[in-house]
């Protein structure tokens, strides 16, 4: 950051700012700068006429500071600079290196310490500018109408250069290239000549040929401090990061070559015009802002040398106001991105341009230097001489505050500049085990931020301690004015942005309060229509159900339904132990009702004999269409007596009268219609829904080859029939369907497949060893080999989920039981006999399984016998969230839950079959 000594007066500001938030969406700014254009940024920022001309006073030793600080200060700040830069995305600035590793509290303080110099800096060239410009204008005409010219100036100059910063940036870096080679080429050709005037043996307007003037003493080391503070800005440029083009790898290259070119343009060009200055014009005119032009027309006296440096000059200078302008401002823009300050300043145009930051920055900036040159100077002329002197006021007052402000503001800088060193090391040490950096890197640089940041520490105490001053003035005095400056500054300057950090906290809030507002409209507007909808829904889902197990033409039950009801009754019969009978009735000849009268006519008996059913059964009673003209009647409680008599009586009914059926336009018909019926009683006729309905089938069949219109009883010896059969009886299509199911099992899940085999022999041995017949035990094989064939029907996003389950999908995933024994009932069979215990081999013994929460031996042995064998393979087996168990760890699992979900004989049984296994084993 370059601070050029200038009469001025500064009233302190400060656009402190807080973080309020985490960052939004970044705005989105056109990538269009490069390693070129970030350079000059920086040539413009850093290099003024100040870099050079307030050097003259430490002599020959300015070139032994300017080595130094090429030294000490300059490469550790490019080094550890771009390692910084690698550490964070491409959209991060050193504000977000600050907020990340140390805070808000320190990324406001430094934020303020950036913009405030970034002010003084654009403050300073206005009046570097106006002062070159007064060549242009009469000398008559300048001394009596200066403040107004000035004021002129300065808003001409504002004007100009606010409108170009808000073109769009591929132009403006364009404009900046264009219009600031002149300016550097000027200062190259300075130094060029200066070697040349040493070269010819002209008279040096300094002597370097005596060795006093090469050694470092208090009266020159000052000079260390103004360079170092003239280098400060060479980072500022990072705050364009947003705009940078990406490159493959990222915007790091770019930043990175940019950094060391920029770095050593700025140390030769600041060496070359130091050399022209010093040896060509006399010391006591060295100092002044025209000093380039002085020594221009020593070389070059031609009535065209003043004119054409001069233009040169307040153009680079014009440049350098804009290019501070377009830097300064998207700093604003990072801050209000951070809801810092108010979102408008992030608003661009349709260019891509923060037209509003670049307006809000002019204005300040125009406004401060307005104060400074001209309604100050303006102020004090007004007072008369012994007022003046009363006051210790005199013309050069101006000039000594605006230089106190400016090496106050220039030790903040240099505070925070020295505290990147300081955040490299937090940054260092918090990332390191993260990244993998090595000790050698973290040796290294942790030494170039100590040597950084000494070097730091010596130039702010060398300008805190050394006055800047152009009149004696004593030190202590200084030291004392400028620690009240930076006091004063940093308070107003908190304070100040107070009001801009609250702004934008308030307007956050509105939003917020707003977009709230709007959300609760629209949450209450949502809830009403979603309580619509979910009542829409229930009703829906309340139809759909009860259409799904209500038959079309009776409005009686369906099949699934009847079926449902029979697993009901069953169960209920047998934790009360009491007694149920189940009917199965056949309307007799009903064929001939519907070849001649039409199916319409035996849509209408239907119904007519499913109201006679319902009208003369009782109320605990159930009656639903089995399918065809055939109904089933379940009755609860009823021993064979009363089960006989009912049906006598429902038989009765639907003879007793004929059915009426009246075709549209035609005279009633009269169909005799009557019925055979078949009771089956449980625990009689059998013991589960297969058993039930067959016997009851089977009886309504001898009724009707009886001669029709009875009712019979199921023979109790027919329950051998559902009974399994001997192996050698087993019914020739019973291997093609299990062969088929076991196909489909393994083609929806291989893993799930292999599963089902490996439990097959276990679970065989363990039910020998429980005494089982060989009958039993065959069921109990294929139970064991399509026990999960359920899963057909788990979709595949959930059965191969890597991860955990949710508590949705692991309600999906324990219907499969469910889905096991709807497939294994509608495949018919022995396979029908399996569907029971399938669809218990979850059920656990203390009654916390699933699907149906059974306890102890309401269980079917052969699911007793499959939950353990099936926990104890998947124990063992590998899976991808963790190891498989070794035999002796899962032994001891299934030991240790004996009783709560084990039955303790089956596990007793199968630890003795995998014992016999291991013996076996270890004979072989």
């Amino acid at each position: 950051m370059t601070f050029t000594i200038l009469p001025a007066r500064v009233d302190t500001f400060a656009n402190d700012t807080t973080p309020i938030h985490p960052p939004p969406d970044q705005v989105v700014l056109p990538k269009v700068l490069g390693t070129r254009d970030l350079t000059i940024f920086t040539l413009l920022t850093v290099v003024t006429l100040g870099s050079f001309t307030t050097l003259q006073s430490g002599g020959p030793t300015a070139f032994l500071y300017i080595g130094l600080s090429l030294l000490f200060f300059v490469l550790p700040r490019i080094i550890v600079t771009n390692w910084l830069n690698k550490q964070f995305t491409d959209q991060e600035t050193p504000y977000h290196w600050t907020l990340d590793a140390r805070g808000r509290g320190l990324s406001i303080f430094a934020a303020f310490s950036v913009w405030w110099p970034g002010v003084l800096v654009v403050v300073s060239t206005i009046e570097a500018c106006v002062e070159v410009s007064h060549f242009f204008v009469p000398s008559p005409l300048w001394a009596n109408s200066r403040p107004l010219l000035r004021g002129i100036m300065v808003s001409m100059i504002f004007c100009t250069t606010t409108l170009v910063a808000c073109l769009p940036m591929r132009w403006v870096k364009r404009l900046l290239f264009a219009m600031a080679l002149p300016y550097l080429v000027l200062l190259v050709i300075l130094g060029a000549t200066g070697v040349w005037w040493i070269l010819s043996s002209h008279p040096l307007a300094r002597s370097f040929a005596f060795p006093t003037q090469w050694s470092f003493n208090t009266s020159n080391m000052g000079g260390y401090g103004l360079i170092v503070m003239s280098l400060l800005g060479m980072h500022v440029p990072l705050f364009l990061k947003q705009e940078v083009r990406a490159e493959k790898g990222g915007s790091s290259k770019i930043v990175s070559r940019f950094l060391w070119l920029s770095s050593f343009l700025v140390v030769g060009i600041m060496l070359l015009g130091t050399l022209g200055v010093m040896v060509i014009v006399p010391p006591e005119q060295a100092s002044t802002l025209t000093a380039p032009v002085i020594a221009m027309m020593i070389v070059f006296n031609t009535p065209y040398t003043m004119p054409i440096v001069t233009n040169i000059l307040a153009l680079g200078l014009g440049t350098i106001v804009l290019a501070a302008l377009v830097v300064y401002s998207r700093l604003l823009v990072v801050l209000a991105q951070e809801k810092v300050l108010p979102q408008q300043l992030t608003h661009t145009n349709r260019y891509g341009v923060p037209v509003f930051s670049i307006m809000v920055q002019a204005v300040i900036s125009g406004t401060l230097a307005m104060l400074i040159f001209v309604v100050m100077p303006f102020l004090v002329a007004q007072i008369s001489a012994p007022a003046q002197h009363v006051l210790g006021l005199n013309k050069d007052t101006p000039l000594h505050l605006y230089i106190a402000v400016q090496a106050s503001s220039s030790i903040i800088f240099a505070v925070m500049s020295s505290l990147t060193f300081v955040l490299a090391i937090f940054v260092l040490f918090k990332r390191r085990q993260k990244q993998g950096i090595s000790l050698k890197q973290c040796i290294v640089l942790c030494l170039l931020s100590v040597l950084g940041f000494g070097a730091y520490l010596y130039a702010i105490w060398l300008v805190l301690t050394r006055s800047w001053l152009p009149t004696p003035f004593v030190n202590s005095m200084w030291t004392l004015l400028l620690s009240s400056i930076i006091v004063v500054s940093i308070v107003l300057g908190w304070l100040i942005s107070m009001l801009p950090r609250v702004q934008a906290a308030l307007q956050e809030q509105q939003r917020l309060n707003v977009q709230e507002a709007r959300l609760r409209s629209q949450l209450q507007e949502s809830y009403v229509q979603q309580q619509v909808l979910l009542e829409e829904v229930d009703m829906l889902c309340r139809e759909h159900a009860q259409a799904a197990v209500t038959d079309a033409i009776t409005g009686l039950p369906n099949h699934r339904a009847v079926m449902n009801m029979v697993d009901d009754i069953v169960l209920s019969c047998q934790r009360t132990q009491r007694s149920c009978a189940v009917l199965f009735t056949d309307l007799d000849h009903f064929k001939r009702v519907n070849d001649t009268w039409g199916h319409r006519a035996g849509d209408a008996i239907l119904r007519e004999v499913g109201w006679r059913f319902r009208a003369t059964l009782r109320e605990q009673d159930f009656v639903g269409r089995y399918g065809g003209e055939e109904f089933a009647i379940l009755l609860a409680d009823t021993e064979i007596e009363q089960a006989i008599q009912i049906a006598e009586r429902l038989r009765v009914a639907v003879n007793a009268e004929p059915c009426i059926w009246q075709e549209d336009g035609q005279a009633p018909l009269a169909i005799p219609v009557t019925t055979s019926i078949g009771v089956a009683v449980y625990r009689l006729h059998g013991v589960n829904r297969e058993t039930l309905i067959i016997s009851a089938d089977q009886a309504m069949y001898r009724a009707k080859k009886t001669g029709r219109n009875r009712v019979c009883v199921a023979d109790i010896e027919q329950e051998s029939m559902i009974e399994p059969q001997p192996t050698s009886e087993r019914c020739p299509g019973e291997a093609e369907a299990v062969q088929a199911l076991a196909a489909a099992a393994s083609a929806h899940d291989g893993s799930t497949h292999e599963h089902a085999h490996r439990m097959v022999r276990l679970a065989e041995e363990t039910a020998r060893q429980l005494g089982r017949s060989e009958d039993e035990v065959h069921l109990i094989r294929l139970a064991a080999l399509l026990h999960d064939i359920g899963k057909i029907g788990i979709p595949d996003a959930i059965l191969h989920k890597p991860g955990p389950l949710t508590s949705d999908e692991w309600a999906v995933m324990r219907s499969h039981p469910d889905i096991g024994r709807t497939i294994l009932e509608q495949t018919g069979g022995i396979l029908r006999l399996l569907s029971n215990i399938v669809v218990a081999h979850h059920e656990r013994w203390d009654g916390a399984g699933y699907p149906s929460q059974l306890t102890g031996e309401n269980i079917p042995l052969g699911a007793r016998i499959l939950s353990v064998v099936d926990s104890y393979d998947a124990m063992i087996s590998h899976r991808a969230y963790r190891e498989p168990r070794t035999i002796e760890e899962a032994s001891a699992e299934l030991q240790r839950c004996v009783g709560s979900q084990f039955d303790p004989q089956v596990v007793e049984a199968f630890l003795a079959v995998l014992y016999k296994q291991q013996q076996e084993l270890l004979l072989v």
